[in-house]
């Protein structure tokens, strides 16, 4: 149906004036030529609103009431500096569904707008020139640059020469794992059954002993102990622990370690690099440190709920603080955890998800995931020890399953990254 054609203003004046003039609708209809509904419906409509022009539409109620907006204006007369984000949150349920759009065009019809802080460089142009000036005064003094902690070499006829560093590291500097790295970068193992294990400053030695033979595994100890006399380390013997693994029923007594006339104490358990390891590797001891450091940040997660922060924040909150500490080392032993320390870790990543109010991932969801990203990255290392475990078929879609003769080694991270990557 085609739309109707609108009465001009000048014909819907001269219906009225002829209501006025004493004519009856009918007869208007008939004079005009309009439909005697259109003549009641205008005559109708200048008795309610006293004009005959087409009216504003009511449109959608506003979001923000009279009410809401002095309350608007409150917030931010007690702060002047509070953003519309922090507005929302002081009001709650008040406001509804309201953007924050529309709390700042409240803001702006009152006259209050938004506060931030004038941007201003980090260095000034006398700050730079300060800085020039000092580099330009200190270029000729040898003494000085002696002191460099970084170092150039020069050519000279041939031959290498190097500046002199005088100065270390300090406490906490970026550099300081990295030099030390390079200053031990020439103690080895020299024995291909023993392995020497370096992160920054912490060093493990690893030897298998086999037919009761620890002859390689005591000279390795020997070495690395005169390798630090010869080059100013000291070797702290006090944190200083052996650990044997043995699965045997009879396990013989083995003789002490010495290392530099100090005996060196045999434990059941240490912790390496964050991770407490067992002489059975086992993990119920790491999996009870790591429930109950978790447990302890749940406590500031319930705090920054009665804070009322949103969801997001606290989510963020939690994979920060709580889920790093659950996945720490995940890859290397939550194959191998029982079902109940599962449980148990599942239970604190539930207790979260009920603080939050939000679904959050599962550890199973995190191992596979962490386990499936290690391999993609292992097999495209080809310098990467374990890259040789990685042996893809004939096929060329799956790789070859590793040989397990037990639950322990099969558990383990090679032989379930394979399962995963095939799967």
């Amino acid at each position: 149906m085609a739309k109707t054609k609108e009465l001009t203003e000048d014909l819907r004046l001269h219906i009225v004036a002829g209501h006025k003039s004493g004519k009856g609708y009918k007869a208007i209809s008939k004079c005009f030529e309009v439909p005697v509904a259109t003549v009641q419906s205008i005559i109708k409509k200048y008795k309610t609103f006293r004009t005959v022009k087409n009216l504003r539409g009511r449109g959608r109620k506003p979001k923000v009431t009279p009410v809401l907006a002095r309350r608007i204006v409150r917030e931010v007369k007690k702060n002047p500096r509070i953003t519309t984000k922090a507005i929302l949150m002081n009001l709650g349920s008040a406001v509804g569904n309201i953007p924050r759009q529309t709390v700042q065009r409240t803001r702006h019809t009152t006259e209050f707008h938004g506060r931030r802080p004038r941007r201003t460089p980090l260095l000034q142009i006398r700050h730079t020139k300060a800085r020039l000036a000092f580099a330009n005064a200190h270029l000729d003094k040898e003494d000085f640059w002696s002191s460099v902690l970084w170092f150039l070499p020069h050519i000279i006829s041939g031959s290498f020469f190097f500046a002199t560093v005088n100065s270390g590291a300090p406490q906490g500097c970026v550099l300081s794992p990295l030099l030390f790295s390079l200053y031990t970068n020439d103690c080895t193992s020299t024995d291909p059954s023993i392995k020497l294990l370096k992160f920054a400053d912490d060093t493990t030695v690893i030897g298998l002993i086999q037919d009761g033979d620890e002859s390689a595994y005591r000279q390795e100890i020997e070495q690395l102990a005169a390798w630090c006399s010869r080059n100013n380390l000291e070797l702290n013997t006090l944190k200083t622990v052996e650990m044997i693994v043995d699965f045997r029923r009879n396990t013989p007594a083995l003789p002490p370690l010495t290392i530099m006339n100090s005996t060196v104490p045999t434990v059941a358990s240490f912790r390496f690099l964050g991770t407490t390891i067992s002489q059975d590797l086992k993990w119920d001891t790491h999996i009870d440190a790591t429930i109950k450091k978790a447990q302890q940040r749940l406590y500031f997660l319930r705090q920054l709920r009665k804070f009322n922060l949103p969801q997001e924040l606290l989510i963020h909150f939690y994979s920060a603080v709580i889920e790093s500490v659950l996945c720490t080392s995940i890859t290397v032993w939550f194959g191998s955890a029982t079902k109940s320390d599962m449980r148990r870790l599942q239970r604190t990543v539930r207790t979260a998800e009920r603080i939050i109010g939000a679904p959050l991932p599962t550890l199973q969801e995190l191992y596979t995931s962490r386990v499936r990203k290690r391999a993609l990255k292992i097999t495209l290392d080809p310098s990467h020890p374990g890259h040789i475990l990685f042996d893809l078929l004939p096929s060329g879609r799956h790789y070859r399953a590793a040989n397990t003769r037990t639950a322990r080694h099969k558990n383990s991270f090679f032989p379930q990254a394979i399962y995963l990557l095939n799967s």
